[in-house]
């Protein structure tokens, strides 16, 4: 008779235990299996001594807005024309008509997360952000204007961070400079000047930033780790 109250003693202990572990578990939730966390840093080379022509006085970045989104949206892609909130962070560094633009897509089932960060006051230094990506929502857009532009911007567009089903641990890419297509200016300090009509985002290859046939060196790398 002792032995089974001590065998039913101790199930009832292991009972206790399991459930106080399965509550301490709730306290430190962690990301669906189908969900990673990221770490983005733009680390921007924009000086005067890497592209002297032209360099403006008060080069900075404006605040950086993106999303993660699916593999199918050709928002932002070459060849297309840039949406009015586009066309604002391009012009201007403005991000609220971007971001409810990103919003509706988002509502749509199009992306998962909106993405908002610094800007930068120079044209040297990093910015740093963090999003969610999940594997039906793999790919992440992130944008800042290059300022003072007539409608210039560095991005990273439509980055996929899953590979054969699993999330890319660490990556390291080019942020390119794109022409919005929305003002014919020709440099840096070019007086608004509208395309009419308005001409597709095209990457910059010419002058001041380019030689005609790339910018060298990159304006920006962005590395992208996964943090959870």
């Amino acid at each position: 008779m002792v032995r089974i109250i001590n065998l039913l003693s101790l199930f009832v202990f292991i009972g206790i235990f399991s459930c106080s572990s399965d509550d301490e578990g709730d306290n430190n939730p962690s990301l669906p299996e189908d969900e990673a966390r990221y770490q983005a840093t733009f680390t921007m080379n924009w000086s005067a001594d890497n592209y002297p022509t032209d360099y403006p006085g008060g080069a900075h970045f404006s605040p950086l807005v993106g999303w993660s989104h699916n593999t199918n949206t050709n928002f932002f892609a070459i060849g297309t024309l840039a949406s009015p909130g586009i066309k604002s962070m391009a012009e201007t560094g403005a991000t609220s008509t971007l971001e409810s633009e990103i919003n509706d897509r988002i509502d749509s089932g199009e992306g998962k997360e909106l993405i908002l960060g610094s800007g930068l006051s120079s044209g040297t230094g990093e910015i740093t952000v963090e999003f969610t990506i999940s594997k039906n929502y793999p790919n992440v857009t992130l944008a800042t204007m290059i300022a003072p532009s007539p409608d210039w911007y560095v991005a990273v567009v439509n980055l996929n961070l899953v590979n054969a089903g699993e999330f890319i641990e660490d990556r390291t890419v080019v942020a390119y400079a794109y022409d919005a297509g929305t003002d014919d200016g020709l440099s840096y300090g070019s007086p608004n000047d509208a395309s009419e009509p308005p001409l597709a985002i095209e990457l910059i290859i010419d002058a001041p930033l380019g030689n005609g046939t790339s910018v060298i060196p990159d304006i920006a790398l962005v590395n992208f780790k996964k943090i959870n």
